[in-house]
């Protein structure tokens, strides 16, 4: 058998499993920087609400904020669509805000990122009352996509299904 067709082991490719004990570093260091991405994207979702707001890509001459952001923010890799959605974001962060259901200086209050896309697209087909409904329905501490979705499905009227047309028959 040559060396490069046998057949490589579990063992020979990845290293013994860490003890419990060793591991507990390493996943508070992965759970402070979770928590560091989660405050971080939320408060640059606010930002640049608070820049399109304030019409930043007007003054710099650009018609769509989402392209003006991506520029301006080259070095995040921001697409137009992404910096649009972040602002979306942005403006659920700011409702929620306004409403004393979170403050922008304690992360703690902050909803789950999945979370408030989910309310952002409440914010954006029905109300802020009905954001607001459905962020009140939530449990506390777990504003997140698969809570904020069953208390859309409870509060919100749902689409009506149309029915397709029956084809015409060929007699």
């Amino acid at each position: 058998m040559s060396p490069v067709s046998r057949a490589i082991t579990t063992q020979e490719v990845l290293p013994a499993p860490l003890s419990r004990r060793d591991l507990q570093p390493m996943i508070r260091q992965a759970r402070r920087y979770g928590r560091a991405v989660k405050r971080n994207g939320l408060l640059l979702a606010v930002a640049l609400r608070q820049l399109q707001t304030s019409g930043a890509h007007l003054t710099y001459g650009r018609a769509s904020f989402g392209a003006w952001a991506a520029t301006e923010f080259a070095d995040l890799d921001l697409s137009p669509e992404n910096a649009k959605k972040l602002s979306q974001v942005g403006r659920v962060m700011l409702v929620l805000e306004r409403h004393e259901r979170v403050d922008l200086a304690d992360p703690r209050t902050f909803p789950g990122t999945t979370g408030t896309r989910v309310l952002s697209s409440v914010l954006s087909t029905h109300s802020e009352q009905a954001m607001l409904d459905v962020y009140n329905h939530c449990p506390p501490g777990y504003v997140v996509a698969n809570t904020v979705s069953a208390a859309v499905s409870a509060l919100l009227p749902q689409p009506a299904i149309t029915t397709m047309p029956e084809p015409a028959r060929a007699w």
